[in-house]
């Protein structure tokens, strides 16, 4: 992944998820809404991920330096439908900085960065 294509994100101060920025052409496909919280974030970051199907399906969440190397799994496992809010405590090796939050859910991978101070 090349970090310089993140900056044309629609990406607000409070980590919401824009645009799709995967290469394909293909429809979107959920979480409908991608949301972090405390952006800038210490020790707990809170993910809303929004389903609006009527069934559930997988959902993987990984924390990637800017150079795009996995740092941590912060979530694998099914969205429900609805409000899905995943409670993130950074583990004690993970430094301060700037990170990128890739979620991948129904083929399609979403971008948004996070600030931990």
């Amino acid at each position: 992944m090349d970090a310089r294509l993140l900056y044309g994100q629609n990406v607000t101060a409070e980590g919401i998820l824009g645009v799709d920025v995967a290469s394909e052409s293909r429809p979107l496909a959920r979480p409908s809404t991608f949301s972090i919280w405390p952006n800038p974030a210490r020790e707990t970051l809170t993910l809303r991920l929004d389903n609006a199907d009527t069934y559930s399906y997988p959902v993987q969440v990984e924390l990637l330096n800017t150079s795009g190397t996995l740092i941590a799994r912060v979530y694998r496992g099914n969205l429900q439908p609805g409000c899905n809010e995943i409670e993130w405590t950074r583990p004690s090796g993970i430094q301060n900085g700037f990170y990128i939050l890739k979620a991948t859910a129904g083929g399609t991978t979403r971008y948004a960065k996070v600030i931990l101070q």
